[in-house]
This record gives structure tokens, C-alpha cells and sequence, in this order.
């Protein structure tokens, strides 16, 4: 068993967390450096799973898979796109082991493109875009434009498919912005050992942005 990280030492801590990413770690789990600090815990994943609505789920950002396997052990069908074709192997072998690879299509393309595109059928998104690496954390406020792609370019695409969505945001993320987009919305924080790790941001399908406001209490910064 390797205890010292592949990927470098300022890596080890997310490295010794990796059973909290994928319990059956051991058996065979692929991942690269990026994989290793962005993919999604598999409770989490399965807590996002229960609050989207619907039986099928185009996941944005699939990466490793962690997502989208969280979703498929949930019932759910996924249709996982990344622009990287190498993270998108290493999610497909990911789910193999975790036996609903069957349940999943990967697709290389660009979230944006397929969206555009409109050429599939979902019930729901789920967007869990890059916050460029853990220094993400050393902003004092995150804002949608740091996100990669823009996160205003992904929620305006998502509301133009008048289906509901989630987006995953760092908890420093700066929340005064999703109140200005006057649409309905919750929040649900995910958490490990009663800490906030960041949070999963609901929106409702609206037709147009004269939609009646449905807002959370409270405003600023994730705290």
C-alpha cells in the first residue's frame, strides 16, 4: 500500500484522503493529480444524488467520475461530458468497479457545445466546474468568473434549457451574486466531520427571468 503521495507532497493530504473520495480505492481506482483534489467524496456524491430531481442526469464536469458514479449507485442514468479524453477513461474504469458503468454514457466534448447543441435528453445538470486548484482558497471571495468555464456563461446556458440545475461552489464563494440573478434557489452544504467543505447550489427550471423570486434567507459570502 502507498502512503506517500504520487503526485508530489503538497498533494498528501488530499492523498490521505482518498478512501473518503472512493472506499474501494484498493481495487484498482485511476485518478490523476487533479482527480485527486477535485473529485467529488462518495457520500457526497450520493447526498447530491437524493436532492436532483429526476432519472437522468447530464453531468458537465465528469472528471475521475466521482459525480457521476455517486448518481448511477443512486438509479440514476448519467450522461458524463468532459473535454479531457484521458479523464474520461480513467472515469469509465472508475465506474466498472463500482459495477454501473452501464449506466453511464461518456461523452468527449465541451459542456457548452452540448448544451448549445441541444441535441439530448436530461431531466436535470449538475455542474461541478474547476476553481483553478486548491489556491482557490487563498481568495477572500470567490466570484462566477472564476470559475473555468464562466459560471454566469454556464447558469445562462443551463436556464435556456428550462431544466433545473445545480452548481458546486467553494465555500468562500460569493453568494450576492446568485441572489442577483432573481431566480428560485437553495443551498445544501456538504460536509465532513460537521466541517463545511463546499456547498451545492439548487435551481429551479424558470421560463423567464420575470419567474417569481423564490430566495434563501440570508446573503454574502459562504461561510
Amino acid at each position: 500500500m502507498q502512503t506517500s503521495s504520487p503526485f508530489g507532497a503538497d498533494t498528501q493530504k488530499y492523498w490521505d484522503q482518498r478512501y473518503f473520495l472512493f472506499s474501494r480505492f484498493d481495487e484498482g481506482i485511476q485518478l490523476d493529480r487533479e482527480g485527486l483534489y477535485s473529485a467529488k467524496p462518495e457520500s457526497i456524491a450520493s447526498d447530491i444524488a437524493r436532492s436532483l430531481p429526476g432519472s437522468c442526469v447530464l453531468d458537465g464536469f465528469c472528471g475521475v467520475g466521482g459525480s457521476a458514479i455517486g448518481f448511477a449507485r443512486y438509479k440514476k442514468s448519467v450522461i458524463s461530458i468532459d473535454n479531457n479524453k484521458g479523464k474520461l477513461e480513467m472515469a469509465r474504469h472508475n465506474a466498472k468497479i463500482y459495477g454501473v458503468e452501464d449506466k453511464i454514457r461518456f461523452i468527449h466534448a465541451d459542456i457548452k457545445d452540448i448544451l448549445a447543441s441541444g441535441e439530448l435528453s436530461f431531466d436535470s445538470l449538475f455542474f461541478d466546474p474547476p476553481w483553478g486548484g486548491p489556491d482557490y482558497s487563498k481568495e477572500k471571495i470567490f466570484n462566477l468568473d472564476m470559475f473555468s468555464p464562466d459560471g454566469r456563461d454556464l447558469i445562462d446556458a443551463a436556464r435556456r434549457t428550462k431544466r433545473p440545475f445545480a452548481l458546486v461552489v467553494p465555500k468562500n464563494f460569493n453568494m450576492n451574486q446568485i441572489y442577483s440573478l432573481g431566480i428560485p434557489f437553495s443551498v445544501q452544504w456538504n460536509k465532513a466531520d460537521q466541517s463545511n467543505l463546499f456547498a451545492t447550489i439548487y435551481f429551479e427550471a424558470v421560463d423567464s427571468l420575470q419567474d417569481k423570486e423564490k430566495r434563501t434567507h440570508g446573503e454574502g459570502v459562504l461561510r
